[in-house]
């Protein structure tokens, strides 16, 4: 079966009306919370912007600018996760990947005007992410070859 074939006979649309922006974030979260597994970059994107309110677009510009510096920096945006682990390790110590999200929930963004401040403290964390990541890397560097 091809994939128009699938759409025309299998496939279901269904359209949901949110009240807010905000709702339509939350009504997201709760779908794919059972469904399919959803990467940190988009539970962590859904956490924030669900609680940006009437400060979305705020919270949008910080993520496209972060992103786009850890593209920039990487070739690829797939080291979001690397990233937020990076963070997290170098503010509250050794951070495995399946404690991030937890993490990232444990800011508990209650207003508008926290989550605007979440997304700033990630905007402005790459440069600094990559410094200390360039430092570790002088440092193993240097212990492999006898130099202090």
């Amino acid at each position: 079966m091809d994939w128009v074939d699938f759409i025309h006979e299998r496939a279901l649309v269904i359209t949901a009306t949110v009240p807010t922006e905000s709702d339509a974030y939350l009504f997201f979260e709760t779908l794919n919370d059972r469904g399919i597994d959803l990467t940190i970059a988009d539970l962590t994107k859904n956490y924030i912007f669900s609680r940006a309110g009437s400060r979305l677009s705020e919270c949008h510009d910080r993520w496209i600018i972060m992103t786009a510096y850890i593209e920039q920096a990487t070739g690829t945006g797939s080291k979001f996760t690397d990233f937020l682990r990076y963070c997290f390790t170098s503010q509250q110590g050794p951070t495995r990947e399946r404690e991030i999200f937890v993490r990232v929930k444990d800011h508990r963004l209650t207003t508008p005007s926290e989550a605007v401040a979440f997304s700033e403290e990630l905007k402005v964390a790459p440069p600094s992410v990559q410094s200390t990541s360039r430092r570790r890397s002088i440092l193993l560097a240097n212990s492999a070859t006898g130099r202090s």
